[in-house]
């Protein structure tokens, strides 16, 4: 069997792992295969501890496989830092980033994990996570013999749907997952406490953003002015059966759309 190159989202949550396999066709994104990993057990809080159904899961995929893996968005720090002055090298732009982050937290720059991205304005959003809960989730990754392209807060997947509902008028989805709300826009992402926003438009109201800008993917929460967003709807082709939970698959659609640099 020839297979395309398949790009799988791994969302990892406190009741189990959602993945989805997609692949690059002519007309968009084709679905390929889906998987269920719920918990048998609970994790201690704050341990890594992945479905023990995922066992050999990595039989299953074929070579060249990319994966896209979720990480808490409310164990990450964000922050908006004006450029390194001068020119710096990259090296050089990393660590200025991880010590203007590091100091007020009081922890080094060692301790810290970080990501950044360019900003329209000449500014850089970087995000920043305990060095020491990505390489947790990594080495549980690893024992399963899985390794990530990346390790991306949950919440930042969401970004990859802004382009199929902009033009019905919304610029901001949201989603609930594992206790939090996720959000996220063109430019910004974040995550808000259910016991901050009890309902949809708490929620939007919390984050600054009208009810009728939102759209969310789980169809519970649609109504009072916010709309439904189907996240299986960016792809062009569906294999049936789809999972009878497939709202709460958005996280891992979004991994999987998401580009990978080689």
């Amino acid at each position: 069997m020839v297979f395309r190159s398949w790009r799988i989202g791994l969302d990892i949550q406190c009741d189990g792992a959602r993945a989805v396999a997609l692949s690059r066709g002519r007309h968009g994104w084709y679905l390929q295969r889906w998987w269920d990993f719920p918990h048998l057990k609970t994790a201690p809080d704050g341990q890594i501890l992945l479905p023990e159904a995922m066992t050999g899961w990595h039989r299953q995929l074929p070579s060249g496989t990319q994966l896209r893996v979720s990480f808490p968005g409310a164990r990450t720090l964000q922050k908006t830092l004006s450029a390194a002055p001068g020119p710096v090298s990259e090296a050089q732009r990393v660590m200025y980033f991880a010590a203007s982050i590091s100091t007020p937290l009081r922890m080094s720059a060692a301790e810290l994990s970080l990501d950044y991205c360019a900003q329209p304005g000449g500014e850089y959003a970087v995000t920043a996570a305990r060095r020491e809960d990505v390489e947790a989730l990594r080495t549980a990754l690893e024992r399963l013999r899985l390794a990530p392209a990346a390790i991306t807060p949950d919440a930042s997947a969401l970004q990859r749907f802004v382009p199929f509902i902009a033009g019905r008028g919304h610029s901001t989805v949201i989603h609930q997952s594992g206790g939090c709300w996720l959000w996220a826009s063109a430019q910004r992402w974040g995550c808000v406490s259910t016991t901050q926003a009890a309902t949809a438009p708490a929620l939007c109201e919390h984050i600054g953003v009208q009810t009728a800008q939102a759209a969310t993917c789980h169809q519970a929460f649609a109504g009072n002015g916010v709309a439904y967003f189907d996240p299986w709807s960016a792809l062009v082709r569906l294999q049936p059966p789809l999972p009878e939970n497939g709202d709460s698959y958005a996280v891992a659609l979004g991994l999987a759309l998401a580009r990978v640099q080689q």
